[in-house]
């Protein structure tokens, strides 16, 4: 009876502690947009999604994502300070994610980045991405550390990917240059 006892009192505080690690957060924005964000805190990862201008149907946006694993903080849409409406006073990490949904057309997103190489963090500030985003798209910011072989360093890439109906890599930077500088 007492292990019975132990085992549902256990179980109990194992939900009790996994639900108490959930978090979600909507908020709808002084300037109409809206921010939604979750996360896990346990693992440590998050969920950041921002609209511009919600009242714009959807099938007449892009959506993009930046990538986990190198860690993305947009800063600005068309030279529109963005940072606090998408992570409130927050400082989002590689392990988070970042949904943008921007009306279709010439934009210009501006973010910085940060790409793990080896034990080396290498970031590049305020850098602009202008770009006709597709109307009805989904696309995918994501950056890598590319191996050039053994005891030679590695070729720092930022890739932007259509990823509507699988993944097609539309524009690539080399960043190994810029980070020398």
């Amino acid at each position: 009876m007492k292990k019975i006892v132990l085992n549902i009192a256990f179980i109990f505080g194992l939900m009790v502690i996994v639900t108490s690690c959930v978090s979600d957060k909507f908020t709808v924005k002084d300037d109409g947009g809206y921010s939604y964000s979750t996360g896990m805190f346990a693992l440590g990862s998050g969920s950041y999604k921002y609209t511009i201008n919600e009242e714009i149907p959807i099938e007449q946006c892009a959506v993009i994502t930046f990538a986990r694993g190198p860690s993305f903080v947009v800063l600005e849409y068309n030279g529109i300070d963005i940072k606090k409406n998408i992570y409130g006073n927050k400082n989002p990490s590689n392990k988070d994610e970042t949904v943008l949904t921007i009306p279709g057309g010439n934009n210009k997103i501006t973010f910085d980045v940060s790409i793990l190489s080896g034990s080396t963090i290498h970031t590049m500030k305020s850098m602009e991405v202008p770009y006709n985003f597709e109307q009805g798209k989904l696309y995918k910011f994501t950056g890598e550390a590319k191996s050039q072989g053994f005891l030679k360093s590695s070729e720092l890439l930022l890739k932007l990917s259509d990823v509507t109906a699988g993944t097609t890599v539309l524009k690539e930077w080399n960043l190994t240059e810029m980070f020398k500088k």
